[in-house]
């Protein structure tokens, strides 16, 4: 279970998370049961772009198939440098447009992270 807060004071906003994740690994036999396997440094909080002001964490898929959040966060960002988003409920649009774009073309397999 992932543990994300968020706090809102005078002089900005403060993100913090854990830092586990759980994958469910299948091994080379295919009628073998998947396990568990823990990894105690994931990064669920990331800056979108390099001197940006904006953040997204993340919790529940570990990736998209083949592509990892912080690739698909980074290619937002240059998304948002080419063209300035004018609030953030419009970058918050845009991300889900985006997100879910890239989330409905990747195949999935089966695997699933939690």
């Amino acid at each position: 279970m992932t543990i994300a807060a968020c706090y809102l004071s005078p002089e900005g906003v403060v993100f913090g998370a854990d830092s586990t994740t759980t994958m469910h690994v299948s091994g080379l036999d295919p009628t073998a049961s998947a396990s568990e396997h823990y990894y105690n440094f994931a990064q669920k909080i990331f800056q979108v772009g390099e001197s940006s002001t904006l953040a997204i964490t993340m919790w529940g898929l570990g990736s998209l198939h083949n592509l990892s959040y912080r690739t698909l966060i980074a290619r937002f960002a240059d998304l948002l440098a080419a063209e300035a988003a004018g609030s953030v409920e419009d970058v918050a649009r845009r991300w889900s447009q985006f997100f879910w774009s890239a989330y409905s073309s990747e195949p999935f397999t089966g695997a699933g992270t939690r």
